[in-house]
């Protein structure tokens, strides 16, 4: 009996301890969802600063028709160059940063599903134990009774054993 309930003690623990971890999985879940869609909306930015400058870029550059304009296009072609180069690089280090992201939100979900598993392992174990105690406390109330019972009838033995031994004293006396 004791060792059931040591069992018991020692399941809630766990059980204890995975709704823990349970919870912190979610908080670092919830945490990546918003790190991820952080780096989304920044790449979604990104992609659009970088359509823009290149409109700008095919805009300035059909734009030109003199040699004059065309040397200014030219001359401010290079800032926009660099500018779009800088985009273009900002764009694959947040993609990086997405996919990294991406990799750590399913290493996540798998240990939210791998601690989910547990718990319900551990909760199905726990019902099964309760059970097996209810089932053991059962048994013992019914040993508990006849107990009773043999006692009792142990009693009214020992009472008419001893009613026999006063009749025999008697009968021996006369």
């Amino acid at each position: 009996m004791e060792e059931v309930q040591l069992v018991l003690k020692d399941k809630d623990q766990q059980l204890t301890t995975l709704h823990q971890q349970l919870l912190e999985l979610q908080g670092v879940n919830r945490l990546l969802n918003q790190e991820k869609f952080d780096a989304q909306a920044q790449v979604d930015i990104l992609f659009g600063d970088k359509e823009a400058l290149e409109a700008q870029l095919k805009s300035l550059l059909s734009n030109r028709d003199t040699q004059q304009t065309s040397d200014k296009v030219v001359i401010s072609q290079q800032p926009q160059e660099d500018q779009l180069a800088s985009c273009q690089a900002e764009l694959c280090q947040q993609r990086a940063l997405y996919n990294q992201i991406k990799i750590l939100q399913e290493q996540t979900d798998r240990a939210l599903a791998d601690a989910q598993s547990q718990l319900s392992a551990v909760q199905s174990e726990l019902t099964t134990l309760h059970a097996r105690v209810q089932e053991l406390e059962r048994e013992r109330s019914l040993l508990e009774r006849e107990v009773t019972g043999l006692k009792a009838e142990r009693n009214t033995q020992r009472s008419t054993l001893a009613q026999v031994d006063q009749e025999r004293d008697t009968l021996l006396n006369l």
